[in-house]
């Protein structure tokens, strides 16, 4: 099932510090929110939004800094996103939340402090008690200095790389592993022109997207 044909709409909530946070909407019954991780916007949970849809009102918001929401702002951190999340669940009167990755841990953050959220389902959580994730992601220097040259391509390959072959399948990551760098920056530039020529509606380019693994590495690091 394609993004692009599954029926939603859009809103928008003003968060605290008055940034808005705007998010998609399909469904009907008891209102859930899904809270993305990194390099991802509201288009990544359209499938399961539709999954949930016949059960659930679905809530999916692009945390700021992404499609229908606001910049990241000064003072960025967990907090804000708290904040943000908040705003959408008394907006909604919408009392379960999923998070993925970094979305769990601001879920999990948010659960701790919010008594409007009474069930909260967090799934691969990077939450850091052993140094292991910080560990996994010492790639960030490097990373963020390709974004910071505009070589988004490469910093790209860094990600698939030095992350992937934590998360990709067995001959996938022996792929990679064996493509040299060059190669694979030119397939993720002939991938993102390709992107935004197909992208459609309220989703989010993946040129854009990538960048934005800066401030969840930020989350994890706080």
């Amino acid at each position: 099932m394609d993004n692009k044909s599954q029926t939603y709409t859009t809103s928008s909530v003003t968060s605290s510090d008055g940034t808005i946070i705007g998010y998609r909407q399909l469904g009907s019954g008891p209102g859930i929110i899904l809270v993305h991780g990194g390099a991802s916007a509201s288009q990544s949970y359209m499938k399961l939004g539709a999954l949930l849809s016949d059960t659930f009102t679905v809530y999916i918001p692009d945390r700021r800094g992404r499609g229908l929401s606001g910049p990241f702002g000064d003072n960025y951190g967990i907090q804000k996103e708290v904040e943000d999340l908040d705003a959408i669940l008394k907006r909604t009167d919408a009392h379960n939340v999923f998070g993925l990755s970094t979305g769990a841990l601001i879920a999990l953050q948010a659960a701790l402090n919010l008594p409007s959220i009474h069930k909260a389902a967090l799934f691969e959580l990077p939450l850091d008690i052993d140094n292991s994730i910080l560990t996994i992601l010492s790639f960030m220097p490097r990373f963020n200095q390709e974004i910071a040259e505009g070589k988004v391509a490469e910093a790209s390959v860094t990600l698939t790389k030095d992350f992937g072959k934590f998360f990709l399948p067995g001959s996938i990551q022996f792929l990679i592993a064996i493509l040299p760098r060059f190669l694979l920056a030119r397939f993720y530039t002939w991938f993102m022109r390709n992107d935004a020529k197909n992208i459609k509606g309220d989703d989010v380019l993946l040129k854009e997207l990538i960048p934005t693994f800066h401030f969840d590495y930020q989350l994890v690091v706080e």
